[in-house]
């Protein structure tokens, strides 16, 4: 049979669901419901939301028998139970992932799902499918599947056994799993941004929970196939000419950052809520059945699995392995983008996930932060997250990947040994125009002049830049000629009355460019001449700062009074400055007078071989500012990875647009 045809008869099909009743379907119509389909297209084009909804006003039952069915079948397949052809088995996963997004939608839809525990049993007939012998792995273990056993995950890495074969049918398998699994965690798509941050999806809490089977297998295998991907183009067309392993990567990818994403709920969530306390009790039933005949297992916790394992990796090797991947992964961005001729590396295709991933692993596990930082490795990865913030700073519907990338360099910021890794020479080799950059914080501080400047569409990212900026102040020993001008620059930017009078926190932004050029005065002198030069040479702006007076505005969307001019520019931490005025000024002074032919440059090496020792206070103690996680920026992350995940994944229509609230949808793409 032709797949237009298949098509065609599986639309007729489906359609007899409409016009009668439950009782007048026999066993033979249910059997090619499953049958027909021959490809997923079939199942994710015919079954539209129009058509759920319409069978839900007239033949509810239909759909729920439907439903049901599909689950008995992945749940007896999964358990080894009975033998079904794999035409069956996919098409029960395709139902699966394309009713559950649309019955999710409402309350009175979930109904049907969660009637006599039908979600628990999805959800452990996936789990339990994606390591089903001659389906999805070759391996049979022995092993209970509520212990852990490595020879059961999909592909080589770290923590799984020894390798055995995957074909490309097993590849195709896992696939339509994976997407089924993102389609019963799509609850969040129909949560409003501003509770995001907060929100337990039900679905992914069930399965990144220590008591559902094979939990531990799906995390590694997850991160092993998302880091086993080939780099190479031409390795990559040899191993995989239908695209399956991209696809599963790609799937992988996404299911491992929506998972590590997931929140736990409170005690007090679970009581105030009928679909928490629902799962809250099929897993406690299940951790029961488990007690009975293991002993050594814990108490019930209330954690999220995928995060804990995570957080328990320690082992140097692991480590090595898991920097080694994100450095030639991340990295196939700027040699992609870097070369004009055609080139053997190809960007991977789910780069925006990867940097989410790494995100996710650093925040989780310090061990892993503390041990990147001292590896040499970090520069190919620092190069992907500058070269992505320099490359997508100016395009609208990518802004969020440079922001997170951002947030990655604030992080790493605050370690004190990468603050000095930073000041390691940069030879050019980043496609990106910032000329005169000679360190990693020559190429930091041209990012940030160029988007505070330039007004780009990263322009809420000006504090985290300049914490940044000023956390490595005060530890690179040298900064070019070019981003003293660019420091200067953005000093001037941030002193402008009318940049001050927009809102009325502006005030900190010129705080941190005066601390960041109180670091270099006391700190890093020698290698800051060129700034003191301009800092002296430019007295006139420093004075307008300290004489501004305050004048109210004939317009402005806030309410700005003297009481806040006040309080902010006595507190302006300029007396540094002012006291290198005050000494350095009659020295310059007078080498220019003995030499009335006193060159700029003379006046800069003057500098740099004088001192302000005895002169400047003692410092104060250094301390780095760190990111800090608020509910906005958590919703915010969540955000970003479902739109990822959204718009990756619509080739096959598997979730309505109409009904998403977490994000903006506009012509088939998500804003985030």
């Amino acid at each position: 049979m032709g797949n237009s045809n298949s098509r065609s008869t599986f639309r007729e099909t489906i359609d007899k669901m409409l016009t009668n009743t439950a009782s007048e379907l026999d066993e033979n119509y249910w059997i090619d419901i499953f049958k027909v389909p021959e490809k997923a297209e079939d199942i994710y084009f015919e079954i539209t939301p129009a058509f759920v909804k319409e069978l839900l006003n007239k033949q509810p039952t239909n759909l729920a028998n439907m439903l049901r069915l599909a689950t008995n079948i992945i749940q007896c397949v999964s358990k080894q139970e009975t033998e079904c052809e794999r035409i069956i088995v996919l098409n029960s996963l395709r139902i699966i992932s394309k009713l559950l997004p649309i019955l999710l939608e409402t309350e009175e839809t979930k109904n049907l799902i969660y009637e006599n525990g039908l979600g628990f049993e999805i959800v452990d007939g996936l789990m339990g499918l994606l390591f089903t012998h001659n389906f999805s792995i070759s391996y049979q273990s022995s092993v209970s599947p509520y212990e852990f056993d490595p020879n059961r995950c999909w592909n080589s890495g770290f923590i799984s056994g020894e390798m055995h074969y995957s074909t490309i049918l097993m590849n195709e398998n896992r696939v339509e799993i994976l997407r089924a699994i993102l389609a019963c965690c799509c609850q969040t798509l129909y949560t409003d941004i501003n509770n995001a941050g907060t929100y337990v999806n039900p679905w992914a809490w069930m399965i990144t929970s220590n008591e559902m089977r094979y939990s531990k297998e799906l995390f590694f295998s997850l991160l092993n196939t998302v880091f086993a991907y080939p780099t190479d183009r031409f390795n990559a067309a040899l191993s995989d000419p239908l695209g399956m392993v991209e696809k599963e990567a790609s799937l992988s990818s996404q299911v491992l950052i929506m998972l590590l994403d997931s929140k736990t709920p409170t005690p007090q969530q679970i009581q105030e809520n009928w679909e928490l306390k629902g799962i809250y009790e099929s897993l406690q039933n299940l951790h029961s059945e488990l007690q009975g005949f293991s002993a050594e297992l814990s108490p019930l916790k209330l954690e999220n699995a995928f995060a804990t394992y995570l957080s328990e990796i320690n082992d140097p090797s692991h480590f090595k392995f898991i920097v080694e991947c994100f450095s030639e992964q991340l990295n196939t961005v700027v040699a992609y983008n870097s070369s004009y001729l055609f080139s053997s590396i190809a960007e991977v295709p789910f780069y925006q996930e990867l940097v989410v991933l790494l995100w996710q692993v650093i925040g989780n596990n310090q061990n892993f932060e503390k041990y990147l930082i001292k590896k040499k490795k970090i520069f190919g990865i620092l190069d992907s997250l500058i070269f992505s913030i320099w490359n997508l700073k100016d395009k609208s519907g990518k802004v969020g990947v440079a922001q997170l990338c951002i947030f990655i360099l604030l992080h790493f910021s605050s370690e004190r040994e990468y603050s000095i890794k930073v000041a390691e020479p940069y030879d050019g080799h980043l496609n990106i125009d910032i000329p005169g950059a000679e360190n990693y914080y020559d190429l930091i501080i041209g990012i940030a002049h160029n988007i505070i400047i330039n007004q780009s569409y990263l322009i809420e990212a000006i504090s985290t830049l300049m914490i940044i900026v000023l956390n490595h102040s005060a530890y690179v020993k040298k900064i070019s000629n070019s981003s003293a001008l660019k420091l200067f620059a953005i000093f001037e930017h941030f002193a402008a009355k009318k940049f001050l009078y927009k809102e009325s926190g502006n005030y900190g932004y010129l705080y941190q460019i005066l601390e960041v050029f109180n670091h270099r005065l006391q700190c890093q002198w020698d290698g800051s001449a060129s700034l003191i030069y301009l800092l002296i040479s430019n007295k006139n702006s420093f004075d307008k700062l300290v004489n501004m007076k305050y004048e109210h505005p004939s317009d402005s969307s806030w309410d700005i009074n003297e009481d806040w001019f006040r309080k902010w520019k006595n507190d302006l931490p300029i007396g540094l400055i002012i006291t290198l005025y005050r000494d350095m000024l009659p020295r310059i002074e007078k080498l220019c007078t003995l030499n009335t032919q006193t060159t700029d440059i003379e006046v800069i090496d003057f500098l740099s071989e004088s001192t302000m020792v005895g002169i400047f206070p003692v410092p104060h103690a250094l301390f780095f500012r760190k990111f800090h996680g608020t509910k906005q920026i958590l919703g915010w992350l969540t955000s970003l990875l479902w739109g990822t995940i959204y718009i990756r994944g619509q080739i096959l229509p598997i979730f309505d647009l109409s009904a998403i609230k977490l994000f903006t949808v506009s012509a088939g793409q998500a804003s985030n």
